[in-house]
């Protein structure tokens, strides 16, 4: 300490700011971040990028994304199959804020490419009506997650026939939502007890 004319607690933080410093210096070294495959023609390749943000949108159900899907899934129970202009009118009533998206047909559009701005590309379609998962590890990736879209553990198509419309189905999917929640809040009632 005589040396340096430092005191005990001045050389002790240089001490400390010094390791701080080569501890972070050794990291950032040992991090490499993930990137971009390119393909053969030099394109970059995207193909992942839906599959690491599917996990996080199944929990976050207020989000665009999580709502198209879950009414991808719901149009599926509806009808055996989901329609472009189906999950639409699902995500276009303000009554159900759980579907409800205003810019649907942008939301949807940017979840049908894989680009660097695009959210991921979750489904393909027809160029008209029909709407179906994007196959390989993005729909075995939804599927997996399928439970967190989906509404209740009921299949909607107990609760609808063909012969009513969307919005009386969706008045059915609420009802069982309410059922749900009404179910679960007495279970707890009675493991609280």
């Amino acid at each position: 300490m005589d040396i340096s004319k430092e005191s005990e607690e001045e050389a002790i933080e240089m001490c400390m700011r010094w390791y701080i410093a080569k501890t972070f210096e050794k990291a950032s070294h040992e991090y490499k971040p993930k990137k971009v495959s390119k393909s053969a023609e030099g394109v970059n390749d995207y193909y992942g990028k839906a599959i690491g943000r599917i996990p996080i949108w199944a929990l976050k159900p207020e989000q665009y994304n999580h709502k198209i899907i879950r009414a991808y899934f719901t149009a599926l129970d509806i009808a055996e199959s989901a329609t472009i202009s189906m999950m639409e009118q699902l995500c276009s009533e303000k009554d159900y804020p759980e579907l409800y998206v205003p810019t649907f047909k942008n939301n949807y559009s940017q979840m049908k490419i894989d680009d660097a701005k695009s959210h991921g590309k979750v489904f393909e379609d027809d160029g008209g009506e029909n709407v179906w998962l994007w196959g390989g590890e993005i729909e075995d990736t939804l599927l997996k997650y399928k439970s967190s879209f989906i509404v209740g553990r009921i299949r909607m198509s107990r609760l609808v026939d063909s012969s009513i419309s969307i919005y009386e189905a969706l008045e059915n999917i609420k009802m069982v939502n309410m059922l749900c929640l009404h179910f679960k809040d007495s279970m707890y009632g009675v493991w609280s007890k």
